[in-house]
């Protein structure tokens, strides 16, 4: 029998404040401001692990410099720096090098596609390979669902297998993917 389970804002939120929010975790009052360059995104607990934070941490590794870079044009930045817990699927340097190039730049001058494109790759609440190992299905931020499924110690989730699991970050966890997951064209 196939297990689902939509790791949504309902669902994980009801989940993690239940089980895993420590007693001192701060409940922010707002969600950030709507503007051309920032998204709504539901209350959160923040729960401080480390000092850097998802767009931080991709800024840092080495093999996320593309990724990094569309986060700061998306202008999500600030939203995976100030909130959580989040969940990125950060395709690596090498991922996007099998991108065409033109469809690179065409989603780099496209604001729309490019909030969505990342918003593709980030889901509610830290999820470690652990947790995915669990079930079958993930659903993103933006309503999408991704499937998930494991053959010996080789985990996929889409179509992309998880090259660097489970990378903490102040607000989440980062898995570093080996395929982008959106068609771009």
């Amino acid at each position: 029998m196939s297990k689902r389970v939509a790791f949504g804002p309902l669902v994980f939120g009801a989940l993690f404040s239940l089980f895993l929010v420590p007693a001192a975790a701060l409940m922010p009052t707002d969600t950030l401001p709507k503007g051309p360059d920032q998204v709504s995104l539901p209350r959160r607990p923040i729960v401080l692990i480390g000092d850097s934070n998802l767009a931080q941490v991709t800024k840092k590794s080495g093999d996320l410099h593309t990724m990094s870079a569309i986060i700061k044009a998306s202008g999500l930045e600030t939203a995976l720096n100030a909130k959580g817990p989040y969940t990125l699927f950060a395709p690596s340097d090498a991922a996007f090098a099998q991108v065409p190039k033109a469809q690179l730049e065409a989603l780099l001058k496209d604001p729309a596609r490019l909030k969505a494109f990342v918003m593709a790759h980030v889901l509610y609440g830290s999820i470690t390979t652990r947790d995915l190992a669990r079930v079958d299905m993930v659903l993103d931020v933006s309503g999408s669902t991704h499937s998930v499924s494991s053959r010996g110690r080789a985990l996929t989730v889409g179509d992309a297998k998880i090259v660097r699991p489970d990378v903490e970050a102040a607000n989440g966890t980062l898995q570093v993917i080996d395929r982008v997951w959106v068609p771009m064209a």
